[in-house]
Order: C-alpha cells, then sequence, then structure tokens
C-alpha cells in the first residue's frame, strides 16, 4: 500500500492535489480520533491509519497546510471550495 500510493503523497503540493491523486486509486482522507486515516471509497471501510505508510499528519500539514474537514464525516474536504 504504502509503495501504491507513495507517488501521490510525494507529488501533491495541495490537499486538493493529493485528495485528486488518492481518488483516482479508489481512496480518501479522514480523521479518527486525532489519526488522519486511510479510507477506500467503495466500502468507506478505514484500511489503516497514514503514519502505517509513512505519511504522518504533522508532515503533510508542514507540507500542505491545515486541512478543511468536513463535520459530521470527518472526511478531508477539497480545501479549493473554501472562499479565500
Amino acid at each position: 500500500m504504502a509503495c501504491f500510493l507513495a507517488p501521490a503523497f510525494r507529488a501533491a503540493q495541495s490537499w486538493s492535489e493529493l485528495l485528486d491523486a488518492l481518488e483516482r486509486t479508489g481512496f480518501w482522507l479522514g480523521f479518527e480520533e486525532d489519526d488522519l486515516v486511510l479510507i477506500q471509497l467503495e466500502t468507506g471501510l478505514t484500511l489503516c491509519k497514514c503514519t502505517a505508510i509513512g505519511h504522518s499528519f504533522a508532515d503533510l500539514r508542514i507540507k500542505m497546510g491545515k486541512p478543511r474537514v468536513e463535520a459530521g464525516s470527518m472526511r478531508v474536504a477539497d480545501n479549493s471550495l473554501c472562499a479565500p
């Protein structure tokens, strides 16, 4: 999983880019408690914490800033939908 998704995490310069790349491979990001997790789109099931595949929330936040999170679902949302 880490090798399969590494290019998406490495290339993304924004949360929107990362979410687009992950969605093309069938995944999304969300939060469970304080952990950023990888979610399988088709089933909605959490597969693993992003730290388990080498991508900590702290590192991603430094690289791309604070993500927008959908209330209720705790899914990371596309920041391009936010007003400036």
